[in-house]
């Protein structure tokens, strides 16, 4: 249970076997005793989530981790993202960024 960063830095909130993401609220079964295998069904799609790092993750098997969360606003999200990205500017080479500017 609890709060769950994911890549586009919205949240998930697990709380029993219901998973709610933004418009959505999906149910899931647990399986794998102590390894924590989450089985989610999207219509024939059927997705498996297991817990990593002492239930910090959750590594899905359509290529998203999920990272446990404590609650934020989205506007606290939405300004980590730009922090995120102007240090990925910053660490990006100036002569690439050069081409790239000038085709």
């Amino acid at each position: 249970d609890g709060l769950w960063r994911m890549p586009d830095y919205s949240q998930a909130t697990i709380s029993g076997t219901t998973i709610t993401v933004p418009g959505r609220e999906l149910q899931f079964t647990l399986s794998g005793g102590n390894a924590c295998i989450v089985e989610l069904k999207l219509g024939d799609q059927v997705y498996h989530g297991s817990l990593e790092e002492g239930g910090l993750r959750l590594a899905w098997s359509f290529g998203e981790v999920w990272v446990r969360e404590e609650a934020k606003t989205s506007e606290e999200w939405e300004k980590e993202a730009l922090q995120r990205s102007a240090e990925e500017r910053e660490a990006f080479p100036k002569e690439i960024e050069k081409e790239s500017a000038y085709g």
